[in-house]
């Protein structure tokens, strides 16, 4: 058995970055980027008016005021999407101008429609007003050849409102992580319309995989319920990697020290690594890490609810986090509310709770009730997992805890 910390040093080790792949902006929401995204063309790229109005020459109007208005001339008009237009001469002169608009060369500063009056053709100011006012200037959101997004980012709808902004059509971004899970157990039941017989519980961990790694941008593969039979499972596992070809298989349940226990032994035939199994940790200690012979990476999580959601939440998510190159996440700090006693100070404890803030703004947390790692319901309510560091077996109110959200939802 090992430590969280030496697990977690394991999992760095052997996790390397996926290969990257150049995919249409259109099917790259919320992939990694696989590198450096660089801008393209210029943004905005002409000067344009910001708003509908008149183009001037700031020079022209600075004396102009309540009890001295200054008229100017109207000498031509631009609209969104015309070529900029060429004035002959611009001296003591305004330009009706639309929104988005080429500013014409030589004026300098845009009054909006309401703050003029409008006289036939000319129009009467009656305020000073600075160089450069509501105009957008050429490059002000993005200069060429820019650096406006690093790899490692997850690409946001408002980074592909960027990448379309400055030419950009296609993006190479790092390979979509396929997670292949089964559930063992021939206790569980799958389907809701099936009644449920003495010894059987329903299958819960699968659908809540199956959501949860969803969630967090991943192609999740239901591989299917196998029963505890060895043989059964070789079969299945072998069939579907065929067909999937998965980065990492997840199982629930059959890795603890019981007789139908058989995920290690599984493992073993196969030709298999186990990197490490056993981790002091509560709740999830059987936890089983390895590697199969075709380079794929095997978590197997113990099959109570909340053990496998844990296993989830602190191991195969930075695992997957490291695949697609995105930064580590660290917890965050909060006030406990309450009093916690950890039995064992040299295990780490993640426990089910819910964080909010008070009204100087501190998060405070407290844990929920029923935390034995087969019920469910106390998640309902939780928004968070405190986690208990090793160390320490006492916890008074208002110690500063570590915590973090229950899923590491879209891995930003």
């Amino acid at each position: 058995m090992i430590s969280f910390s030496e697990a977690q040093r394991l999992l760095q080790q052997h996790a390397e970055r996926l290969v990257s792949e150049s995919v249409p902006v259109a099917s790259a929401l919320y992939r990694v980027l696989a590198e450096p995204v660089l801008a393209q063309e210029t943004i905005p790229p002409f000067a344009n008016s910001a708003m509908d109005g008149f183009a001037v020459r700031h020079q022209d109007v600075q004396s102009a005021s309540n009890t001295a208005p200054i008229r100017l001339r109207i000498a031509g008009s631009s609209a969104a999407g015309e070529a900029p237009a060429k004035p002959t001469s611009i001296e003591k002169t305004a330009w009706r101008i639309m929104t988005g608009a080429a500013v014409p060369a030589g004026y300098d500063a845009i009054y909006p429609i309401e703050n003029v009056s409008v006289d036939g053709e000319l129009i009467s100011i009656d305020s000073a007003c600075e160089a450069g006012a509501h105009i957008r200037k050429a490059g002000e959101d993005f200069a060429k050849g820019e650096t406006f997004a690093k790899a490692g980012r997850r690409v946001t709808p408002a980074m592909i409102a960027a990448l379309a902004s400055t030419g950009i059509d296609t993006v190479n971004v790092v390979e979509q992580p396929r997670v292949l899970h089964f559930a063992t157990g021939s206790e569980l039941v799958e389907s809701a319309q099936t009644p449920l017989q003495p010894g059987q519980i329903r299958n819960s961990n699968s659908p809540f995989l199956q959501a949860a790694l969803a969630s967090m941008q991943v192609r999740a593969i239901y591989g299917g319920q196998v029963r505890d039979e060895p043989n059964e499972f070789i079969t299945a596992l072998q069939s579907a990697m065929a067909m999937h070809k998965p980065h990492i298989v997840l199982t629930t349940g059959a890795v603890s020290a019981g007789d139908f226990d058989f995920i290690p032994r599984v493992i073993a035939e196969l030709g298999g690594e186990i990197i490490f199994h056993k981790c002091t940790i509560k709740p999830g200690k059987p936890i089983l890490f390895a590697r199969l012979p075709s380079n794929v990476f095997f978590f197997g999580l113990p099959g109570n609810p909340v053990s496998t959601a844990v296993g989830l939440r602190f191991f195969v998510t930075p695992f997957l986090r490291r695949l697609q190159g995105l930064p580590e996440a660290n917890l965050a700090t909060a006030v406990l509310r309450g009093y916690l006693h950890k039995p064992k100070a040299d295990w780490r404890f993640f426990l089910k709770a819910h964080s909010e803030s008070d009204d100087s703004g501190r998060t405070i947390i407290e844990v929920q009730g029923g935390q034995e790692s087969h019920k469910i319901k106390p998640l309902i309510d939780s928004n968070a997992w405190l986690v208990l560091d090793e160390g320490r077996t006492h916890f008074a109110n208002g110690d500063l805890v570590h915590y973090c959200s229950l899923l590491d939802a879209g891995m930003e």
